[in-house]
């Protein structure tokens, strides 16, 4: 490969990659702590690594004079925590999950005196008390994303399962029809915003209408502050949803669905029934796939595969789905011509 190819291809990848991560940064977060010794004093200068369970990208930093660190910028996800200073065991801590856009403290963490070669491992962790805000939120993780089912496929639909969201009667299938129509706190159903990524996804144009053509099985989680959220959420002043997508990681992961309703699957009409027609056309196939993974070449780029990442995601729907039968009442012969004598 010649040196302009080699540039052109390089530009490609900075298009490609680089742009679509650049919302990802409003979406991140941060993770606080501090480091004492056994009997609850400060320990400064203790070396912290943070690493994203997925991806394998590391971040470190160190302990201030008071104890106290501070990882921001996280993009969310599970990190893995190891702490070392001299004279004490080293400290390991998985499965730190960190939500968008949240301030997320690891309370106070005690390192042991002992050698650095003994190594004390957390394996379970209390529920986290937020103290860095007293503003009122739930999650929608990915494995209820993944693992319930909706029969409109629209991520919005889950909300539902948070206290104090009363969602109105959805539609049978992601389109213009604004899917993300539900109540929270006795909010205005208008009142709400979106965030996919960082950025807004509510039509502003219209009082109740949203773009809902994102595929659910590229949502990895959604955060919805109800209350006391903190101004730069603010926008509306009902609840903030915030909608994260997937990403690529340092192995590949993939799916591929087919999804059908058909009417032979469903009961008849009483009416139908009574009037001997048959039941109408009710017909969704869903058809979609993703791909995620490191972005390296063996030997030459990326080979630790924690730089680079890519994720596609594509769904296609096809519907055929006419009006219900109606039952409707004409007027009678007389009737049209101006003898109503006998209406009833």
């Amino acid at each position: 490969m010649g040196r302009s190819a080699r540039i052109l291809v390089s530009v490609l990848v900075c298009v490609l990659f680089g742009v679509s991560a650049a919302p990802g940064q409003q979406v991140t977060g941060s993770i606080v702590g501090t480091v004492t010794d056994n009997s609850g004093a400060v320990v400064p200068g203790a070396s912290l690594t943070l690493t994203h369970q997925e991806t394998g990208v590391s971040r470190n930093t160190q302990s201030d004079a008071h104890g106290d660190f501070t990882f921001n910028a996280l993009p969310p996800g599970a990190y893995s925590l190891t702490v070392e200073q001299p004279g004490f065991k080293k400290y390991a801590q998985k499965n730190i999950n960190l939500p968008p856009n949240e301030r997320l403290p690891v309370g106070s963490i005690q390192l042991a005196v002992g050698e650095l070669t003994e190594t004390i491992s957390v394996t379970a962790e209390g529920a986290v008390v937020r103290t860095a805000s007293s503003e009122r939120s739930g999650l929608v993780t990915g494995n209820q994303i993944q693992n319930l089912t909706v029969v409109n496929r629209s991520f919005t639909s889950l909300i539902s399962l948070l206290p104090g969201v009363v969602t109105s009667a959805q539609t049978e299938v992601l389109g213009w029809g604004g899917n993300m129509t539900f109540n929270v706190q006795g909010g205005r159903q208008t009142s709400n915003n979106f965030t996919l990524d960082g950025l807004p996804i509510v039509d502003l144009g219209a009082a109740t209408g949203s773009v809902d053509f994102l595929s659910m099985d590229s949502v990895r989680e959604v955060k919805i502050l109800v209350s006391n959220f903190q101004a730069e959420f603010g926008r509306k002043p009902g609840a903030s949803i915030q909608a994260v997508t997937k990403s690529g990681a340092r192995d590949l992961h993939g799916i591929a669905y087919w999804y059908k309703r058909h009417e032979m699957f469903n009961a008849s009409d009483f009416f139908n029934n009574r009037s001997g027609l048959s039941k109408p056309k009710y017909r969704y196939t869903t058809t979609g796939f993703n791909l995620g993974g490191p972005v390296f070449i063996p030997g030459k780029f990326n080979s630790a595969r924690n730089k680079l990442f890519f994720f596609f995601s594509a769904e296609q729907l096809r519907e055929q789905r006419p009006q219900a039968i109606r039952q409707l009442t004409m007027p009678t012969d007389a009737q049209r011509a101006g003898n109503f004598s006998d209406s009833r």
